[in-house]
């Protein structure tokens, strides 16, 4: 898996630099989004393996796979209107988001952690259209001051610069991981401005990030349970679509970013269900529909499930919070027309519908306790291809009906 790992790292530099060299619009754009490709390819076969890799200073686990994958298809499924300088931007944003999940031997290094983090935003904030740019620019502002923050915070408490995944007894670590979930909710934000836009792969950066906060954070103070129910009413005020003026923002990736956020903080075995539907967030911007709001439907119900059996009233919130996030989603989805997808964004939906069907064989995501689910899922996949074989067979034409015109020779 080096090999693979490299590859990962090496494609979106490689394509960066055919882009520069070429300077044509369609081959740069081919050049770009085909590094973005292969960079996506090795990335899910590093998660496949799920055992890891190391190159040099720098090395990645599953969930890095996972992110550095779901960043490549979020450059890959870039729409077409898209100019070359924007989609440069993108390809430094995929390389930097490459490096931000994957620096250090084996923790993450807080000051490598930060400066990828910053030019991931700058770059995701060029990548934006002329009227989200100072938008784009604050948060990115704001996600990479709090990182440095974050990092400031873990290296006063620990003498070190590694980012450790889990509390460290007798340190107290909170602060620096509350100080991470901002940059993550900031850095969610900035990438779900728009859909299908260079910018997305700042979502996949993000949801790294607050994965691997969440459990620096929950050793605070009773948990931090008030940031989960916090992180919930946002999600839920961003599932919400106001008529005027319309929302700069992708709202299923925006709303399953953050409610994946809340899940991380939320009380009992909750971290599977916030991998799932931050994977489902990152997706969605890929996808760029309302309608990818429907990839969050595992990730909701290991949440649900895993609400139920902690109990409390934060559990209840979070549930209430998140039953008005999916009614929301919904209603948006319906509300709008349904159109043809492109074809770059064909890898983005086939890892979607696998999501969907099969997110029991998301083995990095952990236990998320949905084998009821597969089955169900499989069987209803199964019903519906039966139901379009048998609608595709009653509108051919019946054959004994079909009479041959005698020749006039």
């Amino acid at each position: 898996m080096t090999f693979a790992l490299g590859l990962a790292l090496i494609a979106p530099a490689l394509g960066l630099a055919g882009a520069f060299a070429v300077r044509s619009e369609l081959l740069g754009r081919r050049c770009l989004q085909g590094g973005a490709l292969v960079a996506a390819a090795a990335w899910a076969a590093l998660v496949g393996d799920g055992s890891g890799a190391s190159v040099g200073a720098f090395h990645a686990g599953p969930l890095a796979a996972a992110a550095g994958c779901g960043a490549a298809l979020s450059l890959v499924a870039v729409d077409r209107p898209a100019r070359l300088p924007r989609l440069m931007a993108g390809g430094m944003t995929l390389l930097a988001a490459g490096l931000a999940v994957t620096n250090g031997h084996a923790e993450l290094q807080g000051p490598a952690l930060a400066l990828a983090v910053a030019v991931a935003a700058v770059g995701g904030a060029a990548g934006q259209p002329r009227r989200r740019v100072p938008l784009a620019y604050g948060l990115a502002a704001a996600a990479a001051t709090t990182t440095l923050v974050g990092v400031a915070l873990v290296r006063t408490a620990t003498a070190s610069w590694d980012l450790p995944q889990a509390p460290v007894a007798g340190l107290s670590l909170w602060a620096a991981g509350l100080a991470l979930l901002a940059a993550a909710a900031a850095l969610i934000a900035a990438g779900a401005l728009q859909p299908r836009s260079p910018a997305g792969a700042v979502v996949a950066v993000g949801a790294f990030v607050g994965l691997r906060a969440a459990p620096l954070a929950r050793s605070g103070p009773g948990g931090l349970r008030a940031a989960a129910v916090v992180l919930a009413v946002a999600a839920a005020a961003a599932a919400f679509r106001p008529r005027r003026p319309p929302r700069a923002a992708a709202q299923p990736a925006l709303a399953l970013g953050l409610l994946g956020l809340a899940a991380a903080m939320a009380p009992g075995a909750t971290t599977p269900a916030a991998a799932l539907l931050e994977a489902a967030a990152v997706l969605a911007v890929a996808v760029g529909t309302p309608a990818s709001a429907a990839l969050g439907l595992p990730g909701g119900v290991a949440l649900a499930l895993a609400l139920a059996a902690s109990g409390g009233g934060v559990a209840f919130a979070v549930g209430t919070l998140t039953a008005l996030t999916a009614l929301a989603l919904s209603a948006g989805a319906r509300s709008t027309p349904v159109t043809r997808p492109a074809v770059s964004v064909v890898p983005a939906l086939a890892a979607g519908g696998w999501l969907l069907l099969a997110p029991g064989s998301w083995a990095w995501t952990g236990p998320a306790r949905l084998g009821p689910y597969d089955m169900g899922a499989a069987r209803a996949a199964a019903a519906a291809l039966v139901v379009v074989l048998a609608l595709a067979h009653m509108s051919l034409p019946d054959q004994s009906l079909v009479t041959s015109r005698p020749s006039r020779g």
